[in-house]
């Protein structure tokens, strides 16, 4: 029994607690005929089986930790506990081949079993609601009046901001890129940032890879997760599909969208292992203020509460007064998420990032890279890169579209005001109006249908409120409205 005991840290196992545990799983658990035949070889006496049993390591311990802890949840008694719970139980009762052996295994000293593997939780997410919508419509709708990200560039606009990339691009590598993201890309993501060195920058393929390896590499299941809601929906699925428990700190319209920080105070448990906010927000528009920042700052610090900041629409202030600052500027500990395609309207370059000084989560994120996309894309790393070295000019040429635009929605929605309820975003190029007659649903899809208008219903965010996100960052965007007006008016 050295192997058992070393696995337990107890020393004193002995044949009287095997035939303790014998006697109590056979005769109180479960009569021997409902095992499968690999068990009932035991009888309730039979130690030496046992004892034969655990001679062949690491798959016998696993089973033995089983029945140990069956033992403690039934009479609370202080024997060593495994990590394995009740429900693999069941599966020994069903003949699971990963928690023991066959008969013949059991009666014969030759034959030794593979070594027990680590069976994680498999993550099985749900249909991604928002991407299936729009696989139905998004290259088909004429207007696209919900888009979350702003106008795009082609790649002979992106070469044009600077002498010589073109030639450069064409004589660019397309070889194997670095796996942490191009050196000379890290750079560029760190001088967005006020204490990010290029170290503390991974570059993903796009956000949902990085949210997706943020997740696992920062819960286990039965982690304690606060999610900002609503919101994109892989900030709280990938969560909850890892086996976290998730709880939604909501934003209300009647509120301005604005998040209640009493109630985060109430969501806050001793298990609550990550805070997930998303400012500027999608798909309200709603900005947190500088209080807020703070306040939620000190409440992940003395808690010793993860945060994850959800930023990809960061520099796309309405006022630029208002601009908070990173989450990974102000602790060591906290995790700012990146994007091409928002804020700076490159989703087809597919690069995203997040910044952290927390080394542990970037080297558990980084080991996960290598089994999802490896590296990124050598092209799209160039682009995304001379991009950034002219973040400035885009963000400038964005923000003018958005407040020209917005004007255009303020007297929209002044002209419908009984049609709809309007809350002014202060940042990014997304709103979460209401509709104040009518099903949603059955507005968006006329709509879209009769119209050639595509706008999201709320109920894609599961959302019950009766909203519809309203995208305003397109050049085509006035166009769009005024198919709207005339839809309303028929």
């Amino acid at each position: 029994m050295d192997l058992f005991a070393k696995r337990t840290g107890n020393p004193t196992l002995t044949n009287a607690l095997l035939d303790h545990i014998i006697q109590n799983i056979i005769l109180k658990v479960a009569p021997a005929d409902t095992f499968p035949p690999s068990l009932q070889i035991f009888k309730p006496s039979d130690v030496t089986q046992f004892q034969k049993l655990s001679q062949y390591g690491e798959y016998s311990v696993e089973f033995l930790l089983v029945l140990t802890e069956l033992i403690m949840i039934q009479e609370k008694t202080n024997y060593p506990s495994g990590t394995i719970n009740l429900d693999l139980f069941q599966k020994i009762r069903d003949g699971a081949d990963i928690f023991f052996l066959s008969s013949a295994r059991l009666l014969s000293d030759k034959v030794a079993p593979k070594k027990q593997a680590n069976y994680p939780i498999p993550m099985n997410p749900a249909p991604f609601k928002l991407e299936r919508y729009f696989a139905r419509y998004e290259f088909s709708a004429r207007y696209l009046l919900c888009s979350s990200d702003c106008e795009s560039l082609t790649i002979a606009d992106l070469l044009a901001l600077e002498l010589g990339a073109e030639a450069a691009f064409k004589n660019h590598w397309l070889g194997y890129t670095e796996s942490l993201g191009a050196p000379s890309l890290r750079r560029e993501i760190a001088n967005i940032y006020e204490t990010i060195a290029p170290e503390h920058v991974l570059v993903h393929a796009g956000a949902q890879e990085a949210i997706t390896l943020f997740m696992q590499a920062a819960l286990q299941p039965g982690d304690h997760v606060i999610v900002h809601w609503p919101c994109y929906q892989s900030l709280f699925e990938i969560a909850k599909s890892i086996g976290a428990e998730i709880s939604y700190w909501e934003a209300r319209a009647e509120n301005g969208w604005a998040l209640d920080f009493d109630e985060l105070e109430r969501l806050i448990r001793p298990d609550t292992r990550l805070i997930v906010v998303n400012t500027p927000h999608n798909p309200t528009g709603w900005l947190m203020s500088r209080a807020e920042q703070a306040r939620l700052e000190l409440l992940c610090r003395e808690r010793g509460i993860l945060l994850f900041s959800d930023e990809v629409y960061r520099e796309l202030e309405h006022n630029p007064a208002d601009r908070l600052p990173a989450a990974c500027d102000l602790d060591p500990n906290f995790v700012s998420l990146g994007v091409m395609s928002k804020a700076y309207g490159l989703a087809g370059l597919r690069i995203g990032w997040v910044a952290t000084r927390n080394e542990s989560i970037y080297q558990k994120m980084a080991a996960l890279k290598d089994y999802t996309t490896i590296c990124n894309s050598a092209p799209s790393e160039f682009l995304a890169e001379l991009a950034l070295r002219h973040r400035q000019e885009l963000m400038a040429r964005n923000l003018g579209m958005i407040q020209h635009n917005l004007t255009l929605l303020d007297d929209f929605f002044a002209r419908h005001s009984e049609r709809f309820l309007w809350v002014r975003p202060k940042a990014g190029p997304i709103a979460f109006p209401k509709l104040l007659q009518g099903d949603v649903e059955i507005f968006c899809d006329e709509l879209v249908h009769e119209s050639g208008v595509l706008l999201l219903p709320g109920t894609i965010y599961d959302h019950p409120g009766n909203c519809f996100r309203l995208g305003f960052a397109r050049r085509n965007m006035p166009e769009a409205l005024a198919r709207l007006e005339e839809f309303l008016n028929r």
